[in-house]
């Protein structure tokens, strides 16, 4: 049984905006707006602060309710101080994952509309690039977890191998005082938001310029989604030259219609709305990522 390798409540969240944005996994590793379902390995690349000016940063007004990769891996890494302690406890060891980083990330929101990268493009078609030597660092000490012997594994992780055990006691701490708000009214607000912005009569018509471009192009999808989701992708775990060629002309006619840009400002304006429609709701899930948050902070300093 493999071990808990994501937070469950965020990336639980994470997990159902993608099904609720259409953005579905053709691609060994290939983009879900973050995550499969939890719990399972914290294998995604480690996004920016919210607040940094990186270019090609995409930052819509939701995502301040949201966690990023930095914030699950700031949380598992003081979810680690208190597990080390408790396995101490218990006569065991406990190997942490490498501490968080922002360095050599990708911007958030990267593929929310689909491939927009040409290098990536090229090189890699609608698959993802190699994992960088920090996710393999990561997935390195989840793998040595998985193999724990039992007597460790059970003072881990509890009987059920997953959320028990000190790991469980480490999660109900962080959370200790914090009250959980119902995450589904969250994914309900930005799946409704993005539903609004796709149907708006601006992102129709720069959808439907798109699809006059890829079809001179050869190519026939209804949208850059159905191009990336393409089950066709799947087949391989290297990029066809074909593959290769639509993700080319995908970026291209991307940037030629000036789609992000469009449909990410008709987005950002719903969003907007929405926060602005249901202020109560917002409060309650920022003060829970707040809090969580600043639990994790204050282990991680005092560790």
């Amino acid at each position: 049984m493999a071990t808990p390798r994501r937070l469950i409540a965020p990336l639980a969240l994470c997990a159902a905006l993608a099904l609720a944005l259409g953005v579905t996994v053709t691609v060994s590793g290939a983009p879900a707006d973050q995550a499969p379902a939890p719990p399972t390995r914290a294998d995604t690349r480690t996004p920016p602060p919210e607040n940094d000016a990186q270019p090609g940063a995409l930052l819509l007004p939701l995502d301040a309710y949201k966690f990023t990769a930095l914030d699950t891996h700031t949380i598992a890494s003081a979810e680690d101080v208190l597990i080390r302690a408790c396995m101490r406890e218990r006569g065991f060891d406990w190997e942490a994952l490498p501490p968080p980083s922002a360095r050599h990330a990708d911007p958030p929101n990267l593929r929310r509309y689909g491939l927009t990268d040409p290098a990536d493009a090229s090189r890699y078609g609608y698959h993802l690039p190699p994992p960088t030597p920090a996710q393999e660092r990561r997935e390195a000490v989840w793998d040595a977890r998985d193999e724990l012997p039992p007597e460790q594994r059970l003072a881990a992780f509890g009987e059920n191998g997953a959320t028990g055990g000190c790991w469980g006691e480490a999660h109900a701490e962080l959370q200790r005082g914090v009250t959980a708000p119902d995450m589904s009214v969250l994914v309900r607000y930005i799946s409704q938001a993005y539903d609004e912005a796709r149907r708006a009569p601006e992102v129709v018509a720069v959808l439907d310029a798109w699809r006059a471009c890829m079809a001179g192009a050869g190519f026939d999808y209804a949208d850059p989604l159905e191009a990336f989701n393409d089950p066709a992708w799947g087949e391989s775990p290297r990029p066809s030259a074909r593959e290769r060629a639509v993700a080319e002309a995908d970026v291209r006619c991307k940037r030629e219609t000036d789609l992000v840009a469009v449909w990410s400002g008709t987005e950002e304006r719903v969003q907007r709305e929405v926060i602005r429609e249901n202020p109560g709701d917002l409060a309650s899930f920022g003060a829970w990522k707040d809090g969580w948050l600043a639990a994790a902070r204050a282990t991680l300093d005092r560790d």
